[in-house]
């Protein structure tokens, strides 16, 4: 009996771990958030933990960590540099783990938020003559002045809708860098496929946020591409657009 019960487990779990990962990525054992508003939908996020992490401070998931953020680092960075960048606005600043290696880099930092609870936390902790934090829904409110605008894996948690009203405001900005989670290729299916706001993202559906295709035809190319450990599957990457003037 052990031995058939091994043999099954070998040969059937994981199979369903997949399952499992690919359902919970795509939202399907998430009530829908679309009653709530972003700001509810991304305290929510950080109050219960659903991108993990320990302790009390918010924590922006696994996308946030050094060595999976370090190249972007590096291309923005060099970036600055080329283009004469002194003020940035990075809007989805989360935790601030990655802006705090790029604001250490400008004149001045504005980092953007839409759960209060996070911002205030930044503010506290790293606020300054040089660098700030403010609350701000990106699909709604006007944004902050600055030389470069950053949106680094924000989009994909936005609907449809909401993504086209925060590029919206970027078209006429002259600097701007998106990057955004891309699936594996033998797993693309579509360009830009809708979602409810959430935790989640396109990525089990094998699509990602392109947003230089419909519907959103925003003027930037991709820059860059680079590796991500994969949430679905090997392969999975990170895609680098910017808009220049």
């Amino acid at each position: 009996m052990r031995r058939a019960a091994k043999a099954f487990l070998e040969r059937f779990a994981p199979t369903v771990l997949y399952w499992y990962r690919e359902r919970r990525a795509r939202g399907d054992f998430t009530a829908p958030e679309t009653a709530l508003s972003n700001r509810e939908v991304f305290e929510d996020i950080y109050r219960n933990r659903r991108w993990g992490g320990e302790g009390t401070s918010p924590y922006s998931g696994y996308g946030s960590d050094d060595e999976v953020t370090e190249p972007f680092i590096q291309f923005v960075r060099q970036y600055l540099r080329a283009n004469g960048i002194r003020t940035v606005v990075d809007l989805g600043c989360g935790d601030f783990r990655v802006g705090a290696k790029i604001s250490e880099k400008v004149e001045g930092y504005t980092g953007v938020d839409v759960a209060p609870t996070v911002v205030r936390r930044n503010q506290h902790q790293f606020g300054g003559d040089r660098v700030k934090f403010v609350t701000l829904d990106i699909t709604e409110d006007a944004l902050p002045d600055g030389d470069l605008y950053i949106v680094r894996q924000v989009l994909q948690h936005l609907s449809n809708e909401g993504i086209g009203k925060a590029l919206d405001q970027l078209r006429e900005r002259p600097h701007v860098i998106i990057a955004e989670h891309h699936p594996a290729p033998g797993r693309f299916r579509s360009f830009n496929i809708d979602k409810t706001v959430g935790y989640h993202t396109r990525v089990a559906k094998g699509s990602g946020v392109y947003p230089d295709q419909l519907p959103f035809c925003f003027p930037a190319t991709i820059r860059t591409v680079m590796p991500l450990p994969p949430l679905i599957a090997q392969g999975e990457t990170l895609a680098v657009y910017v808009k220049e003037p």
